[in-house]
């Protein structure tokens, strides 16, 4: 359980874990929609409140069907304070069951999703997967609650060549793990790969709200 404490003089606003002490400036969740034989995944990513380069995943939570994955990750929402989901939006079948899951609700009764930046584009895995290895999140991130993740980033299989120019959204797994850290490394001052094109100025902020 986290609670979130505003900044006071020269102490900055974070979440913080009373049984661990430890403090998250921000506590954001990826969604990756379930695909055929492979179940859904819902991600709750922690940036570390001293070292923003360290990246923690506090929770998940897997199903194949998205209707009750939604339900869990509103659970998740209000066990870790999540202040934003994000996923892809072009996947109409599931965005009418996130609209089913939001209608006739109270505003801070809904699930906060949002659009990840590209989520929708063909091949977006050459945008999402350079994040994870060239700055050395894989061997930064704390995945240890979760096994699922760890198994897809240290799994057998070759990786991430046999994901390379495919949709990332083919593995939830990858993709509710790529979307929060996505949007974090956009706004953390980190250096990335240069993109072939500004995503920011062709997509903008308002065409990524659902």
């Amino acid at each position: 359980m986290l609670t979130y404490h505003k900044a006071i003089g020269e102490a900055a606003a974070h979440y913080l874990d009373k049984l661990t002490g430890q403090k998250w400036k921000r506590v954001l969740g990826g969604i990756g929609w379930p695909q055929e034989g492979v179940p859904g995944m819902g991600l709750v990513l922690a940036e570390d409140q001293e070292d923003p380069s360290n990246y923690s995943v506090l929770a998940t939570v897997q199903n194949y069907n998205a209707g009750v994955l939604i339900e869990q990750c509103k659970a998740l929402e209000l066990e870790y304070l999540v202040k934003k989901w994000y996923g892809d939006i072009s996947d109409r079948a599931m965005i009418i069951m996130m609209y089913e899951f939001n209608k006739g609700k109270y505003p801070e009764d809904k699930l906060k999703f949002q659009m990840a930046p590209l989520a929708g584009e063909a091949n977006n895995s050459g945008y999402y997967l350079p994040k994870v290895i060239d700055l050395g999140v894989m061997e930064r991130l704390n995945a240890q609650k979760s096994p699922a993740v760890l198994a897809e980033l240290k799994g057998d299989e070759p990786w991430p060549e046999t994901h390379l120019n495919r949709n990332i959204n083919k593995f939830p797994t990858l993709a509710a793990l790529c979307y929060p850290l996505a949007y974090m490394l956009m706004f953390s001052g980190a250096v990335i790969s240069p993109l072939k094109r500004d995503y920011r100025k062709e997509f903008g902020d308002k065409a990524w709200q659902l």
